[in-house]
């Protein structure tokens, strides 16, 4: 038979795991929030995808696992059609520049890359990079170690450049 005194002991115990169990919950859902208002004037939300899923998207696209910390995929519907973000986190800032400028060279150096007319220029005093290929206009910048992929009409790309910058 148990004393009171323990019985004290296992009570205790019980709360401090059922509130980190909770904290710990709590953060995760957190974390399941994108570093930018998926509300987005003029278009309509169809997806979003985070955690694993989306990790294992963003690397599924890059043909390899690349540094990040979180991911997110937006699926959208604009006034002009389909648009898409796809946004990581690198492991720093300095990091995610270093992506940036990697993968931007590689497709320009890729003699089969889809992609055409780069152009830089800053939005917002953010430097971004825009080309297009594959029917839209993409456009790739960076806000603090997160790293945008925006693919969208022309118009619509406006729209979620200024929402987003």
């Amino acid at each position: 038979m148990m004393t009171n005194r323990e019985i004290q002991k296992l009570a205790v115990g019980c709360l401090i795991t059922l509130f980190l169990s909770l904290a710990c919950f709590s953060l995760s859902r957190a974390d399941t929030s994108p570093p930018f208002n998926p509300d987005i004037p003029e278009m309509t939300l169809v997806k979003l995808v985070s955690g694993t899923p989306a990790l294992e998207a963003i690397n599924k696209l890059h043909g390899m696992p690349i540094p990040m910390k979180k991911g997110f995929i937006g699926h959208y519907l604009g006034t002009h059609g389909k648009a898409t973000l796809w946004v990581s986190e690198a492991p720093s800032v300095k990091a995610g520049k270093e992506q940036i400028d990697v993968m931007i060279d590689k497709m320009k150096a890729n003699e089969r890359s889809p992609f055409r007319n780069y152009q830089r220029s800053a939005v917002n005093e953010t430097p971004v990079v825009s080309f297009h290929g594959m029917g839209q206009l993409h456009t790739v910048f960076q806000v603090d170690a997160w790293v945008y992929w925006i693919s969208a009409h022309p118009q619509d790309m406006e729209t979620l450049l200024a929402h987003i910058l």
